[in-house]
Formats: C-alpha cells, sequence, structure tokens
C-alpha cells in the first residue's frame, strides 16, 4: 500500500491547460523567414502581423473567424508590418521601403489611414481610446511619444538617453527602455499623465527591458548580463522577479506579455547564435512551461511547433509564431 502511494505522488501534475492551435491564412504563400507571425491579439481573438507574398512581407489582420485581411495592396512596394490592434478593432503598422518608413492605422470601418508621423516613426502600440505610441530616430538618439487624433504629440518627458516604447495598456500607462550608449538600459513605467518610473534590474544583471504592460501594471520583459538573459516581471512596489526557464539548459529568456490573470508568454533558447532551439513559452504563476507539449496537435497536416509566442489576452488566447510541417506560419492558440 504504501509503494502504490508512494508512486501515485510522483506521477506529474496534470498540464494545467490545453491548447488547439489555429493555423491562419496566408494566402497559400510559400512564406519568408522571420515575416510570417501573429504579433498581437485583442480581447475579441482578433489578430495582427504579417505574411509572405513573392518575398514581401504584407500587414495582416485575421478576425476572430480566421477571415484574412490585408492591411496593404498586393502591388504595393516594400515591406509592411501590422504590430498592434486594440479591442476596438484599430490597428497600426507600418511600411517600410529602403531607409524610408511611412506609418499607420487601419481599420475595417475606415480602411488604412496613413499618420502624419516623424520620418522614420514605428507605431508599437495603442490603447483602447486609439492613442498611439510611437518611437522615432531623432539626430543623435531614439525618442518615443504618443499621439491621439484631435491633441497634439506628447513627447515622453523625463528620461534620459535613448527611449524606446514598447506597449501600452488600456489606460495608457506605458513600458518600454530607456538609456543605451553610455548608459544601462531600464525598464520603465510611465502612467498616463504621471511621471516615469524607473523598474530597475535583478541582482547580477547590468540591464533591463519592458517589453508588456496589463491593465493592472504589472510589466514583463528582460533582465540582461554580457552572458545571460532571463524573463523578468515587475508589480507595484516588489522589484524585479526572475521568471524559471521551462528547459534546464537554456540561458535566455524574454517575456513579450502578461494578461489580467498573470498569464505570461515569451520565448526562451540557448545561446544568442541557437535560435533553431528556441520555443514558445507560458508562465503561469511561477511555473514556466513549453508550449509545444501544450498543443492539441491536428490529425492532419504535419506536427506543430511553437517557436515564440508574442501576446496574449484575458482569455488565454495567444498570438505566436511557429514551424507547421517545418513551414513558418502564424498562429493562434486557443486554450481548451
Amino acid at each position: 500500500m504504501q509503494e502504490r502511494e508512494t508512486q501515485q505522488e510522483e506521477q506529474p501534475a496534470p498540464p494545467p491547460v490545453r491548447f488547439h492551435v489555429i493555423v491562419l491564412d496566408n494566402l497559400r504563400s510559400a512564406g519568408c523567414a522571420t515575416h510570417e507571425e501573429a504579433v498581437a491579439i485583442n480581447a475579441r481573438g482578433e489578430t495582427v502581423g504579417s505574411i509572405c507574398l513573392e518575398g514581401t512581407a504584407r500587414a495582416a489582420y485575421w478576425s476572430a473567424e480566421g477571415e484574412l485581411r490585408l492591411l496593404v495592396d498586393k502591388q504595393s512596394k516594400g515591406d509592411s508590418f501590422a504590430l498592434d490592434i486594440n479591442d476596438a478593432g484599430v490597428a497600426i503598422g507600418y511600411t517600410a521601403q529602403g531607409s524610408s518608413r511611412s506609418a499607420f492605422r487601419w481599420s475595417i470601418e475606415a480602411g488604412r489611414v496613413e499618420l502624419d508621423f516623424p520620418a522614420g516613426a514605428v507605431p508599437l502600440a495603442v490603447d483602447l481610446e486609439s492613442m498611439i505610441a510611437f518611437s522615432f530616430p531623432a539626430e543623435r538618439a531614439v525618442l518615443s511619444a504618443t499621439w491621439h487624433e484631435g491633441a497634439d504629440t506628447t513627447p515622453l518627458s523625463g528620461l534620459k538617453g535613448d527611449v524606446l516604447v514598447r506597449d501600452v495598456n488600456r489606460s495608457g500607462s506605458l513600458t518600454g527602455i530607456v538609456g543605451g550608449g553610455a548608459l544601462p538600459a531600464r525598464a520603465f513605467l510611465q502612467r498616463k499623465g504621471g511621471a516615469l518610473l524607473d523598474l530597475g534590474v535583478a541582482p547580477g544583471f547590468g540591464h533591463s527591458h519592458g517589453n508588456g504592460v496589463n491593465d493592472e501594471d504589472v510589466v514583463v520583459g528582460l533582465c540582461r548580463s554580457d552572458s545571460r538573459q532571463q524573463a523578468t516581471r515587475w508589480s507595484g512596489d516588489s522589484g524585479p522577479v526572475l521568471l524559471p526557464f521551462a528547459r534546464e539548459d537554456d540561458t535566455h529568456s524574454a517575456a513579450f506579455a502578461v494578461n489580467a490573470q498573470g498569464w505570461t508568454v515569451g520565448v526562451e533558447h540557448g545561446q544568442p547564435d541557437s535560435h533553431e532551439r528556441s520555443t514558445a513559452v507560458l508562465w503561469i504563476g511561477e511555473v514556466a512551461y513549453e508550449l509545444g507539449p501544450l498543443l492539441i496537435q491536428p490529425q492532419q497536416g504535419g506536427p506543430i511547433e511553437v517557436r515564440v509566442a508574442w501576446d496574449v489576452n484575458d482569455q488565454g488566447q495567444i498570438a505566436a509564431r511557429g514551424l507547421v510541417a517545418g513551414q513558418e506560419r502564424a498562429l493562434r492558440l486557443d486554450p481548451r
């Protein structure tokens, strides 16, 4: 009896959640490296990202039902990328041709609207009120600002060094990276109308990055040193909390987004030159899970790998990039 009880205690815990995989439409394109992925998802399950047509990246939107719409004309020159979408269905992105970049916003109702942003600006995040946070190259630095139609552009103030904004939540709180050059990089949080908060860095690391912020102002990102990079969470006044690795041999990880339940998504791998071994990670509480083993694999179409998870909504749906039968594809993961 005692031996049977011991065997039961040693059984691994069941996975906390399983995911059904939606392979997002790509117009039967052959795909191209690093250009086909879903990078953002809103509360309605709408995703944006890019696909590759004839060797060119095309900004893409997928409805909750999986319908694909391109945000630029098929005949347009240059690459285009959609980078975020809010819960009202407003997406933002940019087109690039050579060294020239032009920002846009898009919705089903209004279509694509070009934005009069500084030259080279990249719109990176949009909140529920369609306030857009963007970064742009200045004479000797990278700067960031916010913009809302009918209002002036508002630069992120009180920041020294380069300023790269990465995310904005529904209430307008911003996170990103400040510093660079002779200054250490630091993750920051700036609440709407408030002062910059330097989020600090974990012991043993020299730099930190803020990548995502949820509606409770919980920030996720990473801390890095010359030899190691580790996914990190900042919440309230608790300071940086390093998130564990899912695989014991990995040395580099990054968190990109966190939802209201605290589910955090990102990626991990070994040395920087070993991205072919990258795997998408889901952190629930203080536990790291590889997303691959949590997938409900389809019966047809070949095995699916998830290489990086970019975003997660409050329903637990995840926007990601992965391989389907060896081909790079944009993915949406729906919890079951």
